[in-house]
């Protein structure tokens, strides 16, 4: 790291302004603000000084030691984890101390060194597991909480969280979940609905829970259907209708209705010519179309809002703009001219 990053990152953790740290050395914020953008360096006869402020040594100040590797920071809390297991608390958590001191500004190593304190302490050593230790967890996390990686951000927030609900701190929190991004394996609806659980707001986390589920079935389902397309293009018929019963039993499963179930079954019929398993999935399909999510009469979505499409007009567009995501419109035509299909539409 930059002489510029270290002399901003260590300002900051030691809660000073430019304008105060300038006071201390006696020179103008200014010359701060310009060290700390890069434009210029400090003088040498201020060195001792501006390490004395920011309560760090020269060598830090200087980066005369060599950032370590993301490989090295693994390995070197492989090395403190197994001090901590074979030896004691106290032994390894003085040489924890002692790589944050000599590698305090690798934002991995002091993510990762929090992360073992945390888990060592609430496994193995309980009698070690006091509030000021905890507390000085929590700054650890909150000193990478500004990182520019956001896999160490995430990984922090996530962290503190647990420490946070742990401590019943519910609503910081819950203030720190809504940080997490949307996207990606956060895990951010797990934690929600843990948050709610311990809150003893069970109508809420039941809401998540059922929001959850079917988000991820919504993700899933296009999945199966593919499964299902590249079998039939391929002409493995055996296989796509065997993938098509597996979903029908899985959509049965999650109680998506009976456009899901049968969506499947169509496809295939379609793509063998077989008029009768065709028209019998069409007809299941267009009553799916009439109860689309009647969530209130499901065991898993009976606490989500319902979304139906009850008359016939809507379930006859409905299905006839489903059917076009599914097969081409002249896929249809052996089946365009039977009475059952002219009824259907």
């Amino acid at each position: 790291m930059k002489i510029d990053k270290i002399i901003k990152q260590k300002r900051k953790e030691r809660g000073l302004t430019q304008e105060q740290l300038a006071t201390s050395l006696n020179i103008t914020a200014p010359a701060v603000n310009k060290w700390e953008n890069g434009h210029a360096y400090p003088d040498i006869t201020l060195l001792s000084s501006l390490a004395r402020a920011l309560k760090i040594d020269l060598n830090t100040l200087l980066s005369f030691k060599e950032d370590l590797s993301e490989t090295e920071v693994y390995n070197l809390v492989a090395q403190l984890s197994e001090i901590f297991i074979k030896q004691d608390f106290a032994s390894g958590y003085e040489k924890a101390q002692e790589a944050l001191r000599e590698h305090s500004s690798n934002e991995l190593l002091v993510l990762h060194c929090a992360i073992m304190l945390h888990g060592i302490a609430l496994s193995m050593y309980q009698e070690e597991n006091t509030k000021e230790l905890q507390t000085e967890i929590k700054k650890m996390l909150e000193r990478v909480l500004t990182s520019e990686s956001q896999e160490i951000k995430t990984q922090a927030v996530n962290t503190l969280i647990l420490i946070l609900i742990n401590e019943e701190g519910f609503d910081e929190a819950e203030k720190l979940l809504k940080t997490l991004p949307d996207a990606g394996d956060n895990n951010k609806l797990v934690m929600l609905i843990n948050l709610y659980m311990k809150k003893k707001d069970y109508k809420q986390a039941l809401k998540t829970c059922e929001s959850y589920i079917l988000a991820k079935v919504g993700q899933i389902m296009p999945v199966l259907l593919n499964l299902e397309e590249i079998a039939i293009k391929e002409k493995r018929f055996e296989d796509a209708q065997e993938i098509a019963m597996r979903v029908k039993d899985v959509s049965t499963a999650l109680e998506l209705g009976k456009y899901y179930e049968n969506a499947p079954l169509f496809c295939y019929g379609v793509a063998v010519k077989d008029k009768e398993q065709t028209l019998s999935a069409l007809r299941a399909m267009k009553e799916g179309m009439r109860t689309w999510f009647d969530f209130e009469k499901t065991v898993l979505y009976k606490h989500l809002p319902a979304q139906d499409f009850r008359t016939e007009e809507d379930s006859v567009v409905m299905l006839d703009m489903l059917l076009r995501t599914l097969v081409q419109e002249n896929d249809l035509d052996f089946i365009k001219g039977e009475k059952e299909y002219q009824e259907l539409f």
